[in-house]
């Protein structure tokens, strides 16, 4: 099972949503929203290096709702929430795999 953070960027700059969802449809993976999938993951661009315990409570809060999914995947479309998601993931003991949104056309469902 696949759920999907909306990144900053993506989903508040440039108000795509819907596109990486069908993506995941398309792919064939069985899809659970996550309660608040538009929540900051924490990374900020820089901010993480700069903030790193601070960025990691905002982070906390998003890797809780990634696991409440029960998903083996967290996919996003943004390298630096990747990095971010991955960290707060591995810190909870979360074994699921985070991935680029693209890269569930490649993997086994």
């Amino acid at each position: 099972m696949v759920t999907y953070h909306d990144p900053c960027h993506l989903s508040r700059g440039q108000g795509i949503k819907d596109e990486p969802r069908k993506l995941i449809e398309m792919s064939g993976h069985n899809f659970k929203e996550m309660k608040n999938p538009c929540k900051c993951c924490g990374m900020g661009g820089s901010f993480n290096i700069t903030n790193y315990e601070f960025s990691m409570e905002i982070n906390r809060k998003k890797a809780l709702d990634i696991k409440s999914t029960g998903a083996d995947i967290a996919a996003t479309t943004c390298p630096g929430c990747i990095m971010q998601i991955k960290d707060g993931l591995h810190q909870l003991g979360v074994k699921a795999k985070v991935v680029h949104v693209v890269e569930l056309i490649t993997l086994n469902n």
